[in-house]
């Protein structure tokens, strides 16, 4: 069943921990083991909280740390409803209040340091500017290219080919 809007979204995971217990910040631990390859470690829990949602709506019993062999391939992004998955209305108002001073501050330090702008922009576009632990993966993962190519230019700019 396709992703069609954000209330289905919302009505699965809100049904889901009627009955279920919220993870209690297990869902970021699987932060620690994001950048472990699958190769090297089999068992890695599933990063991507969406594809646990998806997961609810299709009846499978779904925790922080299921494997992604017990999950369907595609998921529903849970954006700011992790903070309800983990700890509740607590934790999404936490969520909430944090994403929109992570968007706030990077708007203000825009005009101070010019190439936040990019940053800015590109996380904006792709969809990485909020605080489930898959957006922080995928924000920490763009923020070490960025500042690779950004090291590789300065040094290719300093680097004079004779």
């Amino acid at each position: 069943m396709p992703y069609v809007s954000k209330i289905r979204r919302h009505v699965v995971i809100l049904d889901y921990f009627e009955k279920n217990d919220f993870w209690m910040g297990k869902q970021y631990l699987t932060l620690l083991t994001a950048f472990i390859p699958r190769s090297v470690y089999s068992d890695k829990p599933v990063v991507d909280g969406g594809r646990l949602v998806l997961g609810m709506f299709q009846g499978y019993d779904v925790s922080p740390l299921s494997s992604v062999e017990e999950l369907p391939t595609t998921g529903w992004p849970e954006g700011n409803l992790s903070g309800y998955m983990n700890f509740g209305v607590p934790g999404f108002v936490f969520l909430t209040i944090l994403n929109a001073l992570l968007v706030k501050n990077l708007y203000l330090a825009i005009p101070k340091f010019q190439p936040l702008l990019f940053v800015y922009l590109s996380s904006s576009f792709l969809g990485i500017i909020t605080v489930d632990p898959y957006s922080i993966f995928k924000f920490m993962s763009f923020l070490i290219l960025f500042y690779f190519f950004i090291v590789t230019a300065i040094i290719f700019q300093r680097v004079r080919f004779v």
